[in-house]
């Protein structure tokens, strides 16, 4: 069931999740500051300079609400290691509790899907429930 090339990291309940995928563009992609990289859309960088990716932003103009709407993978590979980054979207955003239930129904249909061990699965799923408790 696990690969050992492969590695999977969830973030889920801290803000900034899309920006941290960015920088990990930046890492994965050999970005800089005179080249910098950008996969998820964003006010300072409306347009991605890195193509392939999908992602799943509302209006990254508006400040006022949240951004990512969706879950998404980015995988990169590095030294024949893949590694694979889902963003979320948030919980306790802009948009209530009745978006954050969805988010975690979004979440959880996420975790289903992935191919982990199904105890992983139920410590992920266990985990965004009492979060969902704050």
């Amino acid at each position: 069931m696990w690969n050992l090339n492969e590695k999977t990291f969830f973030k889920i309940y801290i803000p900034g999740k899309s920006t941290f995928i960015n920088y990990l563009a930046n890492f994965f992609f050999d970005g800089s500051l005179k080249k910098l990289h950008v996969i998820i859309p964003n006010r300072f960088n409306p347009r991605p300079t890195i193509t392939g990716y999908r992602h799943h932003e509302s209006d990254s103009s508006d400040t006022t609400k949240s951004q990512t709407i969706d879950c998404q993978t980015y995988s990169f590979v590095k030294d024949d290691v893949s590694y694979n980054f889902i963003d979320t979207p948030g919980l306790s955003d802009t948009g209530g509790y009745v978006q954050d239930n969805k988010n975690i129904d979004k979440i959880f249909s996420k975790i289903q899907n992935l191919n982990i061990d199904s105890s992983i699965q139920r410590y992920l799923k266990k985990l965004i429930f009492e979060m969902k408790k704050f």
